[in-house]
């Protein structure tokens, strides 16, 4: 439910701000001109070779790793030991979400920083996370935590505790948001998943030397191009008058 009152809360921004033309970073703040990109993606179609040259070029640029909420607090702490000697930049998401007590532990366990939020709703679970020492790097979804009101009340909490905040996964926005914050670290690119969707859209922002600039465009500065428009235009088939779905 907090993440539909995320999405229509985001729209309300996004309209406000095109009502007196201004980008939606200026009410926001506006602390950055540009803010760095995280490399993210879903790799599993690659071959082995395409991946490893892939995981080699991320590791040139400065890696971190997205666990994705995969294991157990000891494997987690194994594994984060093994990592160490790399001096990786941090690790997203090495325990479920839930498990906020085991993850402080984790955080006490290894020098290597640890990113976590996206699985996290409303600015208290937020406030539990950063209260906790579980995380060094806060990463909100601009959706999932409800919207870029609640994101603003978690950053302020975040730079109260002296750390940064990254937007979770929504390129479409989230340069916006980064770029506002003066804890504002990076957003995160996931090329694979997005450049598809690119396709679909106007005023569409994307990396340059592993930096970023907010469009200076009204609002969020995105649209639908013609394209989306016509396929916007056409109901899908259980949509037409007198056709019921199957089931």
């Amino acid at each position: 439910m907090i993440s539909a009152i995320g999405i229509v809360d985001n729209a309300i921004w996004d309209l406000r701000v095109r009502i007196t033309g201004q980008r939606v970073q200026k009410p926001l703040g506006c602390s950055q001109d540009q803010v760095n990109s995280d490399a993210s993606g879903t790799h599993l179609h690659l071959d082995d070779d395409t991946l490893v040259a892939q995981m080699l070029g991320f590791m040139d640029a400065g890696l971190s790793l997205d666990t994705n909420n995969p294991g157990t607090l000891s494997s987690a702490i194994d594994s984060a030991r093994r990592f160490e000697s790399f001096h990786i930049y941090g690790v997203e998401g090495p325990i479920l979400a839930d498990e906020i007590d085991s993850l402080a532990q984790l955080a006490r366990s290894t020098c290597i920083p640890i990113a976590a939020g996206e699985n996290h709703y409303g600015q208290w679970a937020f406030k539990e996370l950063i209260e906790k020492r579980t995380v060094a790097i806060v990463l909100a979804d601009v959706v999932k935590c409800g919207g870029v009101t609640e994101f603003l009340k978690i950053a302020a909490m975040a730079d109260a505790h002296g750390l940064p905040v990254c937007p979770h996964f929504s390129n479409f926005v989230d340069v916006a948001y980064a770029s506002a914050l003066p804890n504002g670290l990076f957003h995160e690119f996931a090329r694979d998943f997005f450049e598809p969707a690119s396709q679909l859209m106007v005023h569409f922002v994307t990396p340059s030397d592993g930096r970023v600039a907010p469009l200076d465009k009204p609002g969020f500065g995105l649209g639908l191009g013609s394209d989306a428009k016509d396929l916007q235009d056409t109901p899908p088939p259980d949509a037409r008058r007198g056709t019921a779905p199957d089931h």
